[in-house]
């Protein structure tokens, strides 16, 4: 039997957390863990306020330095040297979810990072990514830093593979494309998740933290029009909270906080995904979120805006359907109720295909192994 690569897993807050970004490094370092020899190297230090505020006063003397943020130098540098002091000998690859923790690390391992988008593409994008000169210009320069010095820079989705190439001029060679799996414990079996059969209520879904982004505004618009329409609805809304403004003449359960760690809040997420008709992801901006990989386990078929990295995971008459950004309610309504049993079905059983086929850990953790294997000849 050949001997397995030997990859540090490099992230900046604790990959051991599944409520570490929506649970991606925990579920990568576990699969990775099955077909390699992973060194977890997380979490790591931040920079102490010490070196802060010897950084505000140099700047307030005048020196030509910006202030420590997510993507400057010095915390570039401040994660490089603990990534460099903690690897093993035998170390093949470093891979890190993400290009901060290691764009700046000066070694002659390769390198390699995944990602959902690019540091440029952001901005503009989500609520919140126009920050200062200084800021944009220090997430601009680590991101090309990541580019030079990794051997891959893998993205979930060609949205942001594509912008990479043709906004950082990054090399074919090193740019590729591999999406996110389903982060699930155990997913059902394919007969469970194929077996559900709508009857007169429509039962939608909505999963999400960022209400406004994530379009919960819109999901509760689309139910309110199948309501007007006469048809019975449901919708069930988790991670977030409605507006106290909402108007709802409809049945609406919300979960404002489940926590995958938890058996209990496990349980009642498998009950909305095999229960529900539609997942309902009418983002204002997205990259690929997860949620659309869980729903693609459990046969569930998705109706989602065309923006970001979405079109990388929802395939118009496949597994779901895509709307424009500024689609009215009414479209995603009509939609619904225009699908016969026939093909309502054919959607499930194509988004349980995909995921057996693309959107799960163990093909992601072949593929990345295979990538690292290519860069060691």
């Amino acid at each position: 039997m050949s001997k397995q690569l030997g990859i540090a897993f490099v992230r900046e807050d604790d990959a051991k957390d599944v409520r570490t970004w929506s649970g991606i490094p925990y579920y990568m370092a576990k699969y990775l863990g099955l077909v390699a020899d992973v060194q977890l190297v997380s979490p790591l230090r931040p920079v102490p306020e010490s070196i802060r505020r010897v950084v505000w006063y140099l700047k307030k003397l005048g020196v030509p330095i910006t202030h420590v943020n997510t993507w400057s130098k010095i915390t570039g540098m401040w994660y490089a040297r603990q990534v460099a002091q903690s690897l093993h000998r035998d170390t093949d690859v470093i891979f890190s979810p993400g290009h901060i923790p290691i764009a700046d690390l000066n070694t002659k391992i390769p390198k390699v990072f995944h990602a959902d988008a690019t540091y440029g593409q952001m901005l503009g994008f989500y609520p919140g990514w126009n920050s200062n000169v200084e800021v944009m210009q220090d997430g601009d320069r680590m991101q090309r830093q990541a580019f030079k010095s990794c051997a891959r820079a893998v993205y979930s989705s060609t949205w942001a593979a594509n912008y990479a190439l043709e906004h950082y001029d990054a090399s074919l060679e090193k740019v590729k494309s591999i999406p996110y799996g389903a982060n699930i414990e155990l997913a059902p079996s394919r007969h469970e998740a194929c077996k559900h059969q709508r009857d007169s209520i429509i039962r939608l879904l909505f999963v999400g933290k960022d209400w406004k982004r994530k379009g919960g505004d819109i999901a509760l618009a689309i139910a309110n029009e199948l309501s007007t329409m006469g048809k019975p609805v449901e919708l069930a809304v988790c991670g977030s909270r409605l507006p106290s403004d909402a108007h709802c003449e409809f049945p609406v359960t919300v979960y404002p906080y489940l926590d995958k760690s938890k058996p209990e809040d496990r349980t009642t997420l498998d009950r909305l995904y095999l229960n529900s008709d539609f997942l309902l992801v009418p983002s204002r901006a997205d990259c690929t979120p997860i949620v659309c990989c869980e729903a693609m386990a459990y046969g569930l078929p998705i109706l989602s805006t065309n923006v970001g990295g979405l079109s990388s995971l929802v395939f118009d008459g496949l597994n779901g359907f895509t709307f424009a950004v500024d689609a009215d309610a009414s479209a995603y309504a009509q939609k619904i109720i225009a699908l016969n049993e026939s093909e309502y079905h054919h959607l499930r059983r194509a988004a349980r295909d995909l995921y057996e086929e693309r959107f799960n850990w163990q093909v992601w953790a072949q593929k990345i192994n295979s990538e690292c294997m290519r860069l060691l000849g």
